[in-house]
């Protein structure tokens, strides 16, 4: 508690800056949560008509379509111009595209508006990662006051702009180290499927990628739709789904993310695994046996369950997904990995957020039970192959994920099984175990201040 107290009295530049940047994320947010109410609502139909379930789903899914590209390529451009320029674009896309849905008299200017703010989307990069990089990385996206926000210190190694670096670093509040330069252009994005990294790569694609099939958007874009499909009148459904529902989640999400360096991600992943899987399972069984009408416990029972689906989520795999997902990642390898593993989940977004409405109206129960599948497959491949983190610095995982492969993950180093170190339980999952060497980055600084300490790296203290 002293700790966090201290982090939040006397906030160090990277926190700082970080929260300036984040205000994107509030507004990706409310998009979500409110755009599918907002098809729903008279306004909307009565301006730009009623809309069939596949040309909802299409409307609604569209932001995130248009984001997956950018968001794929979006690293190869900040390593030419700078993430910072890059989140300045995103930003000014986004509010262009929006002000577009706003004064929108027709459909078309609508998706077109829609378009724009997934292109804004698609292009938001972090950077910065610290000791208390699980609180930091939560926070993403765009901010109106990104001038005054230092451009990242890996792009000035990269461009070698030595004394610019150096006052990256003392704005940041970080301390400079021995370290490597990531390579650039389309090499960076061949290097993440080499067999050193291959592991790592699908890890995080996986985590960004294929937990967005648990159904979450579907959720967040259509409660409204649930809640009525569950037999409740539409100003009831209105209100729970887009007032009592936001405020629980942003409730759980405020803990959630504070102590996101405090609990063990495995243990959050795969615990909110548990109950979302479960969750689904249980509404989908509810349906496929007629239990769900308009009168009795069938539908309050569907209503709780998809209130603990979204505040699980919440909790757990939003937060962690995005944590795990970046700090595995090899630091010559982590802007490729985390942007094409960025780009994965607007594509899986998009995907449920169109299919969805399509599926309820052929099938009461199908989604459920497919939802609830794809997180139970989460379950396992990460009980498998998802080593804790939690604790260890950057540089303390990768050189511990060096040891681990896809093929057999759960096994720790040649050198520990001489010692007779026995293989960890499924439960546990495979172990991280750092070597005696410590990994340094190369780019070497001349004619600046920091030419007498020879390599550089920017520290990257434990969590």
């Amino acid at each position: 508690m002293q700790k966090l107290t201290g982090f939040l009295s006397k906030p160090k530049g990277y926190t700082v800056f970080a929260s300036l940047i984040s205000l994107g994320g509030f507004l990706n947010g409310y998009d979500t949560g409110s755009v599918g109410a907002v098809t729903s609502m008279s306004s909307f139909t009565n301006t730009i008509g009623d809309l069939s379930p596949a040309m909802r789903g299409f409307t609604v899914s569209l932001i995130m379509m248009t984001g997956a590209m950018p968001s794929i390529f979006g690293g190869k451009l900040a390593e030419r111009v700078g993430h910072l320029y890059v989140i300045m674009a995103g930003a000014l896309l986004f509010a262009i595209g929006t002000a577009m849905e706003g004064g929108a008299e027709s459909l078309a200017v609508f998706l077109i508006g829609r378009a724009l703010a997934g292109l804004g989307e698609g292009l938001w990069l972090s950077n910065v990662s610290m000791c208390y990089r699980g609180l930091l990385i939560t926070y993403e996206a765009t901010s109106a006051r990104l001038h005054l926000v230092p451009h990242e210190a890996c792009w000035s190694l990269i461009r070698n702009l030595c004394v610019p670096l150096v006052s990256v670093l003392d704005t940041l509040h970080v301390s400079a180290h021995p370290v490597t330069q990531p390579k650039t252009g389309i090499k960076g994005y061949l290097e993440i499927f080499e067999k050193e990294y291959r592991g790592r790569t699908l890890l995080g694609l996986f985590m960004l990628g294929v937990l967005q099939l648990s159904g979450i958007d579907g959720v967040l874009y259509y409660a409204p739709t649930l809640f009525e499909a569950a037999g409740l009148p539409g100003a009831t459904s209105t209100f729970l789904a887009s007032g009592v529902s936001a405020i629980l989640m942003v409730a759980i999400s405020i803990p959630a993310t504070l102590y996101a360096d405090k609990w063990g991600r495995r243990t959050s992943a795969l615990v909110g695994g548990i109950l979302l899987s479960a969750s689904m399972f249980i509404i989908g069984s509810l349906y496929l046996t007629d239990s769900v009408h308009a009168y009795g416990s069938g539908r309050w029972v569907v209503v709780v369950l998809i209130f603990v689906f979204a505040l699980t989520y919440c909790a757990t795999w939003a937060i962690v997904g995005k944590i795990y997902a970046a700090e595995i990642q090899d630091k010559k390898t982590r802007n490729a990995a985390n942007s094409l593993a960025q780009g994965t989940s607007f594509f899986t977004n998009g995907l449920v957020a169109f299919l969805t409405p399509i599926f309820l109206a052929h099938s009461s129960y199908g989604a459920y039970f497919l939802f609830g599948g794809f997180s139970f497959l989460a379950v396992i491949v990460m009980a498998i192959w998802m080593p804790e983190t939690r604790g260890r610095s950057l540089e303390e995982i990768e050189e511990g994920s060096e040891r681990l492969t896809m093929k057999n993950m759960s096994e720790v180093g040649g050198n520990e099984r001489k010692r007779g170190m026995r293989l960890r339980r499924l439960l546990k999952g495979p172990t991280l175990v750092a070597s005696d060497r410590r990994a340094n980055l190369e780019g070497l600084v001349s004619g600046s201040e920091l030419g007498g300490m020879g390599p550089i790296r920017v520290e990257l203290s434990s969590v």
